[in-house]
């Protein structure tokens, strides 16, 4: 699966995860770290009034091409807003780039209003396949890349993250990379990512809100 593929998977997942809560069209929501604009357009689509972050300015171009929400260049860690603006903020594979991501959760606490909801996807690259391939002397990432992932998480790490900065964990859905045995048996790989995600999740969505101040 190339980058395109599962940026549009991944929107599709946040999509589905986030309108199991049944909210209200009327809610105002960031998506922090926007990127190419999958998100954003699906949201679009269903009626919301969306916000769209990103540091990149070639991600912003390509947004734009694809959503009409209100798009601006800014940085997690210090985002260019009031506090308590946004009913629901989405933050989609971004905080594994940050040098200070205890920032940028505080950050994304501050601007969420005290009755919203923060929507998270961080993936898990400690489980099994990642293992395998460093242990056969492979990359998880291309070293040289510019922007890559400097942090790796399991799923302790990110409810510790989490809940260390004032958030409480409401949700959580883990999802399997999709191995071939699971074209066999559909429902072990969902059944194993979701009993032992360490080993066996590639990534994890979470809902939270806020639970104290700091």
């Amino acid at each position: 699966m190339n980058k395109i593929e599962y940026d549009k998977l991944r929107a599709e997942r946040m999509l589905k995860f986030f309108l199991n809560d049944c909210p209200p069209r009327n809610c105002k929501i960031l998506d922090v770290g926007c990127g190419g604009g999958e998100l954003l357009m699906l949201l679009e689509n269903e009626g919301f009034d969306c916000y769209g972050l990103d540091i990149s300015n070639e991600a912003l171009r390509v947004c734009s091409q694809k959503s009409n929400a209100q798009l601006l260049r800014g940085d997690a860690c210090k985002l260019p807003f009031k506090d308590s603006s946004f009913d629901v903020i989405f933050c989609m594979e971004v905080i594994e780039h940050l040098f200070n991501p205890h920032e940028a959760v505080r950050e994304i606490k501050r601007v969420l209003k005290s009755e919203g909801s923060v929507y998270f996807s961080f993936p898990l690259q400690l489980n099994l396949e990642y293992r395998i391939r460093i242990l056969l002397g492979k990359n998880i990432h291309d070293p040289l890349a510019v922007g890559g992932h400097i942090r790796f998480f399991k799923p302790k790490d990110v409810e510790k993250l989490l809940i260390n900065n004032g958030l409480k964990i409401i949700r959580k859905n883990y999802y399997a990379p999709g191995y071939k045995l699971a074209k066999y048996i559909p429902s072990i790989e969902k059944f194993l990512s979701n009993k032992l995600p360490s080993i066996f999740a590639e990534n994890v969505m979470i809902k939270a809100i806020k639970y104290r101040e700091q």
